[in-house]
């Protein structure tokens, strides 16, 4: 790119304009129409999801080994998949009522609710467990979407075979 064209870019001007119309078009082919035609608002709203990284597919799965680990370094001091102790055990978590874990002393609010606990419940409470179920004892939340993905990923593979194992 020559000097001037250079320095037109780094002030935003119109070459910087026009790589990202051509950025934009590679990235998200319209079948013959032309980009620079597409409104304001929709070219912004294509500029963003490129530089704001739109999630693919790859990107969206989540990783239960890395769960595993998130399990074993922020959730293990109180739960198990076995055993209750400072929580309750998680063994047979997916498709259970919360606050009907045997053995384990709930809160009246756990108790009370009429939560069922699925891959999307699990992901509200661990955002935000408060919020979530007012009046519950559980001080931790896992704020990071990706942490929780990778967490419940686990919690589900791992559930599950604990079902299978039994007490």
């Amino acid at each position: 790119m020559p000097a001037m064209g250079y320095r037109k870019a780094q002030r935003g001007g119109s070459c910087q304009r026009f790589q990202l119309s051509v950025l934009a078009a590679q990235t998200f082919p319209l079948s013959g129409v032309h980009f620079m035609r597409l409104s304001t608002k929709f070219r912004y709203a294509i500029y963003a999801a490129i530089f704001m990284g739109a999630a693919t597919p790859a990107q969206a799965k989540a990783d239960a080994a890395h769960g595993q680990t998130l399990y074993q370094t922020r959730c293990a001091a109180c739960h198990s998949l076995e055993y209750n102790g400072v929580g309750p055990a998680h063994q047979g978590l997916l498709g259970r009522k919360a606050g009907t874990a045997p053995g384990y002393n709930y809160s009246n609010a756990l108790k009370a609710s009429s939560v069922i606990w699925t891959q999307a419940t699990l992901s509200r409470w661990l955002a935000n467990p408060e919020k979530f179920i007012p009046g519950q004892k559980m001080g931790i939340s896992v704020p990071d979407a990706k942490e929780r993905a990778d967490l419940v990923a686990y919690l589900v593979g791992a559930t599950a075979a604990t079902a299978k194992k039994g007490p």
